[in-house]
């Protein structure tokens, strides 16, 4: 093997191949840090010698080394296709478009390490996306939803904001007291899920006196398409729902039919 003069070199293997000769040099008190394409342990490719360049004295080798394996399965899996659970995980999200990496992980009964990894892997090869909001990032498939849709998905994946929701599109311009009273929740959660469903654009506000009033913002119709595709069980309970109210209220009572 050819002779390198420098402090420190690494090679990374994956599987059976090495791919990346590191180097450290110092310079002006700083740790550079250089990596090399290599074609095989035994010889350098002759393309352009720098692939990575960190400049940052609290990186150690260790922590290099593990991030480029990570990269490195990462270009395996571009390569060779998903693994059975990167693959497992893809369908989940497919099924579930909105979930959090929570709700993945309850789900699937994997660690949540594991989770994490497959996630971003799934993000880097382009399968995926998320979108962070308050306190969880929220995965959808590729190109499948607009931005309210997505909005609506991560609502309907949570059981109190849904029920919110749901309880607007039924009542059509409840108060938050309307909503507190019914639902048997207190008015600082209502007011919680009520702030984050006008935040994203999915009902509107009205005030009426001392009352604030709230209905969805267009047509139930994006809801319970998503309802009907993602939440088939929750869908088929409201509609029931719906279906004994609408009844109750146009069947007539016994004193008006005499």
């Amino acid at each position: 093997m050819k002779s390198i003069n420098h402090n420190m070199e690494n090679k990374i293997n994956a599987n059976k191949y090495a791919f990346f000769h590191m180097q450290t040099v110092l310079q002006n008190s700083k740790t550079l840090i250089l990596v090399h394409p290599l074609k095989s342990a035994q010889e350098y490719v002759s393309i352009p010698k720098i692939d990575r360049c960190f400049n940052h004295p609290s990186y150690s080798i260790t922590m290099l080394a593990n991030f480029f394996i990570s990269k490195i399965f990462t270009l395996f899996s571009m390569v060779e296709g998903l693994n059975d659970n990167t693959e497992l995980v893809l369908q989940f999200i497919q099924k579930n478009p909105g979930c959090h990496m929570r709700h993945i992980q309850r789900e699937m009964d994997m660690a949540m390490g594991t989770i994490q990894y497959h996630l971003n892997l799934l993000e880097e090869m382009g399968r995926i996306v998320s979108e962070r909001s308050d306190s969880h990032r929220y995965y959808f498939p590729v190109g499948s939803f607009g931005d309210l849709e997505r909005n609506i998905l991560k609502i309907l994946n949570q059981d109190s904001a849904r029920e919110i929701l749901l309880f607007i599109i039924e009542r059509k311009n409840p108060t938050q007291t309307d909503i507190t009273s019914s639902m048997r929740i207190s008015s600082g959660t209502a007011n919680w899920h009520l702030v984050r469903l006008l935040q994203y654009g999915i009902i509107t506000e009205q005030k009426e006196g001392k009352f604030k009033r709230y209905q969805l913002n267009g047509k139930p119709d994006s809801v319970i398409k998503l309802l009907q595709s993602y939440h088939s069980s929750t869908w088929n309970t409201w509609s029931n729902k719906l279906a004994e109210l609408f009844l109750s209220m146009s069947t007539p009572k016994e004193e008006d039919s005499q």
